[in-house]
Formats: structure tokens, C-alpha cells, sequence
């Protein structure tokens, strides 16, 4: 029976745990680029509806919490005497 030659291992096991960690910083720089890409998006978008929602609805609303079309009435004292 022919017996199969032994391979030679020339692999440091060492190599294979320097590559793991160089392959984890590599993995959590882009995650944290990723995360800043999108807090970025966030902040610039959020601020933009922001203004933007605030504009419309006080453009539909008056702005002083009256239906669309009508104002608010205050009295000589500043009495609030509702919409009209």
C-alpha cells in the first residue's frame, strides 16, 4: 500500500490571527464611516424638513391655531376670542 507523502505546513498560525485583526479594523472603519455618512444625512435632511414641515403648516394653519381661511380675534384686553 502506497502511503500519501506528508504535506509540508509552511502557514504560521500566527499569520492567520494577524490577517483576523487586520481583517476587524478594517470591518469596523468602514462601520464607522458608515455611521457618520448617515448621521450626517440625518442631521442635513432632518434640518431641512424641519423648516420645511414648519413652513407649510403654518402656512395651512395660520400658524395661530385657527382652521385655514380664518384669523384670530383677541379682545381690547388681549383676551383670546377665537377664530373668525
Amino acid at each position: 500500500m502506497a502511503r500519501r507523502p506528508e504535506t509540508i505546513c509552511t502557514e504560521d498560525p500566527a499569520d492567520r490571527w494577524r490577517e483576523r485583526g487586520a481583517a476587524l479594523v478594517e470591518y469596523a472603519l468602514l462601520v464607522a464611516l458608515i455611521a457618520v455618512v448617515c448621521i450626517g444625512a440625518v442631521t442635513l435632511l432632518g434640518r431641512n424638513s424641519s423648516t420645511k414641515m414648519s413652513s407649510v403648516g403654518n402656512t395651512i394653519g395660520g400658524g395661530d391655531g385657527c382652521p385655514p381661511g380664518l384669523v384670530r380675534i383677541y379682545g381690547p384686553q388681549g383676551q383670546d376670542w377665537g377664530c373668525d
